[in-house]
């Protein structure tokens, strides 16, 4: 059997190596997907990538104190495939604060981005490791290897900071712990 009082014998390690393990993990993890992120997002959104430029612009409205849809965007009915008038707000909302303090940069939607994708693999890793803590890096690595290869990180797009949102929300959902409002 396992000797309890032997940390390197074979079985769960004791939970301060467990904790410095899993920092060198993710710390591994990030210096790989980060600056895979950053060559990636250096050349900026690809001619297909057409909402960016009207997040921005609504976040650059509300900088500057206008109507959220005071952005000078001309909409046609007549021309196919453009997007509405009007944006969602969420991601807008959340650029504003950042715009008004260094206007907009090619590096701060990488940032933003990059940042997006850290905390969705640090969730990923998170919810594998209560299941499969095998294979948790290995999923974290992979979820932010797959957002920068779809062109998560030169983008600016609500959908990564949605899915940061909707699957934080259900990490802590799915806890062994009972929920109360109390």
């Amino acid at each position: 059997g396992r000797d309890p009082k032997d940390p390197l014998a074979p079985g769960p390690a004791p939970a301060g190596r467990r904790h410095l393990t899993n920092l060198w993990v993710w710390g591994l993890a990030a210096l790989v997907v980060v600056p895979f992120g950053i060559w990636m997002g250096r050349a900026g959104p690809t001619p297909q990538a057409d909402d960016w430029g009207q997040y921005l612009l609504h976040a650059e409205a509300l900088a500057e104190g206008r109507s959220y849809t005071d952005i000078r965007y001309v909409f046609s009915h007549y021309a196919w495939g453009t997007g509405s008038p009007v944006a969602a707000p969420g991601l807008p909302l959340a650029l504003a604060p950042v715009v008004a303090t260094v206007r907009f940069q090619h590096w701060l939607h990488v940032g933003f981005n990059m940042l997006g994708i850290l905390l969705l693999m640090g969730i990923t890793g998170r919810y594998f490791g209560r299941y499969h803590p095998n294979r948790a890096a290995s999923a974290a690595v992979l979820v932010g290897f797959a957002l920068i290869l779809v062109r998560g990180a030169d983008t600016l797009q609500p959908d990564i900071p949605f899915a940061v949102m909707i699957w934080g929300t259900l990490l802590l959902a799915d806890s062994v712990e009972d929920w109360s409002w109390a």
